[in-house]
């Protein structure tokens, strides 16, 4: 019989690129993680490319470069541009691999998250260099996500690649952690029987707002969009609906808020800068986040037509809506635990005529009517977002693999 990580205390490699530290303002997944995770015993170190393309105005602090539950690798490049973002890649990969013990400290698991892919293979073989369990952790589908957003065809040389990354990633992961609540599906098309367990992007306990809620006046509704402009965002679907809702003589019952950045930003500020109801703030802390959204209406999300989207959806703004009482309007083809009708709409992917009528459906209800949807929001949250929902399961998971 295996011997089982089953001692009172257990250390975790977690290899993630692009994490960030507790003191930015954005990819607070796997902070939290490690927070949570230190309460049942579970300590967490990120191995982190020290500057990337996403965070090219970082300045760690020396507390930060210093904290030993960080393992900062030295990157080579800041740019988007493709041949510098591969440059990182390999980077990291190699100075991941050739880390000294000393610098990795105890380890007796090692979890691989992607993307990028060639990061969390840098962590399997990690993992058999220190004859530790590897873990998984898919964010997102690769190659597919590239394939069907950035249009790559399927024989391109780096599809190949991380197709065959991705092949060997999901047969030698002793257990698979994924924020895409329909993965399994994915993972049993390759015929492994390996566990998949749903980890979904969370907010802290302390983030849901408390019960009972205060009264919304929505005179002027408050609408709220917080996150990235880019290719999976579809923002342009939200911004029709709007200006769909300003033709008809509305624009004056809405107030839109739009928080982020992205590569598509200055593209969709300009082409929608003559909407009167909208305006954009760029990207703001996120405690500065968190307050506006206990002070809108409804918090807006908008997804492409791709069946790539099948396996689920994770973003961090949906369960910061949820935590804040925010129903949500969103357009969307498959299912989402809001539950059509009750924590939010949904509505077709990529249609803004059924997008703006839910808007103005969701204006046009009760005080009862939309108290009880914002009530359903913070069931949502606190039933589906928060540590508790899955933290001992994960515990059980890790501690239960074999040596």
């Amino acid at each position: 019989m295996q011997e089982t990580i089953d001692g009172k205390k257990m250390d975790v490699l977690w290899v993630h690129a692009f994490a960030s530290s507790a003191e930015e303002n954005h990819g607070g997944r796997h902070n939290r993680l490690q927070t949570d995770l230190a309460d049942k015993n579970i300590r967490v170190k990120i191995a982190a490319c020290k500057q990337n393309h996403l965070t090219p105005k970082r300045a760690l602090t020396k507390a930060t470069l210093k904290d030993d539950r960080f393992l900062w690798i030295p990157g080579i490049s800041r740019k988007r541009n493709i041949i510098f973002r591969l440059l990182n890649v390999f980077c990291f990969f190699i100075l991941l691999l050739t880390s000294s013990r000393k610098k990795l400290g105890k380890v007796d698991i090692v979890i691989g998250s992607s993307p990028d892919p060639l990061a969390a293979w840098g962590g399997y073989l990690l993992s058999k260099r220190l004859a530790v369990p590897f873990v998984l952790e898919v964010r997102d589908v690769w190659p597919e996500t590239l394939i069907k957003l950035q249009k790559y065809k399927p024989w391109h040389p780096y599809i190949l690649f991380l197709e065959f990354l991705e092949r060997r990633l999901i047969s030698r992961a002793q257990l698979i952690l994924s924020t895409l609540p329909g993965l399994e599906s994915y993972v049993r098309s390759f015929r492994q029987k390996t566990k998949v367990l749903h980890v979904p992007n969370y907010v802290s306990q302390t983030d849901i707002v408390s019960l009972p809620l205060s009264p919304s006046p929505r005179k002027v509704m408050k609408i709220i969009y917080a996150g990235t402009m880019g290719v999976a965002n579809d923002l342009t679907t939200f911004f029709e609906a709007m200006s769909l809702l300003e033709e008809q003589g509305l624009g004056d019952g809405f107030s839109v808020e739009v928080f982020g950045d992205g590569p598509l930003q200055a593209k969709i500020e300009r082409k929608y800068a003559k909407l009167t109801s909208v305006t954009f703030f760029g990207r703001v802390n996120r405690a500065r986040i968190m307050e506006r959204l206990r002070m809108a209406d409804i918090g807006i999300i908008c997804w492409k037509k791709n069946d790539l989207y099948r396996h689920g959806i994770s973003a961090n703004k949906i369960a910061d809506y949820f935590a804040s009482g925010l129903p949500v309007a969103m357009s969307y083809d498959y299912t989402h635990a809001l539950k059509n009708g009750l924590a939010g709409i949904r509505t077709p992917a990529e249609d803004p005529q059924a997008l703006a009528e839910a808007i103005l459906k969701m204006k046009n209800l009760s005080e009862e009517e939309f108290d009880e949807m914002r009530l359903a929001a913070v069931t949502l949250a606190k039933s589906e977002y928060c540590f508790q929902t899955f933290g001992d399961i994960l515990q059980s998971h890790l501690q239960s693999l074999p040596r």
